[in-house]
């Protein structure tokens, strides 16, 4: 009787040791991949979206904020890598300024924990939160013979 419980218990911890492992690994693997596709999608958007005009005639980068906000959009949903029926993605771009040119966007993403669930949880999901600023900005207020964009 001693041996039954004995695995008994050594199973549940096995099993609770199980599913804690792999909420930290698919956790880690949807921070990542959303780390990397608001990263992306700033940079293609910001560059997308420079004034071509401004920066050929005054040699400062500006951005057209629409352009930005449209092209974040596209570029978010295509460098999403990993997308499951378990993990929930909101974004929301909380500023854009054409000069100098900036982008801050927020991502937030949801996963389903199958740890949360067995410990019945009333939240059953595990938050991921990242913020991302990219700046395009001068080197120096002087012009420079030859120009200031590199």
């Amino acid at each position: 009787m001693n041996k039954a419980i004995f695995f008994f218990f050594l199973t549940l911890l096995f099993g609770t040791a199980f599913l804690y492992n792999t909420d930290l690994i698919i956790t880690n693997t949807v921070h990542t991949d959303q780390t990397q596709a608001l990263d992306n999608s700033s940079k293609i958007a910001i560059q997308k979206a420079i004034n071509k005009g401004v920066l050929r005639v005054e040699e400062e980068v500006e951005i057209d904020p629409d352009v930005a906000k449209r092209e974040f959009q596209k570029s978010y949903e295509e460098n999403i890598s990993h997308d499951d029926n378990r993990t929930d993605r909101k974004y929301e771009v909380v500023t854009i300024q054409s000069r100098p040119a900036l982008i801050a966007v927020r991502g937030e993403a949801d996963v389903e924990s199958g740890f949360k669930k067995f410990n019945h949880q009333q939240d059953d999901k595990i938050r991921s939160l990242e913020k991302y600023i990219v700046i395009y900005e001068a080197k120096s207020v002087n012009k420079q013979e030859g120009g200031n964009v590199n």
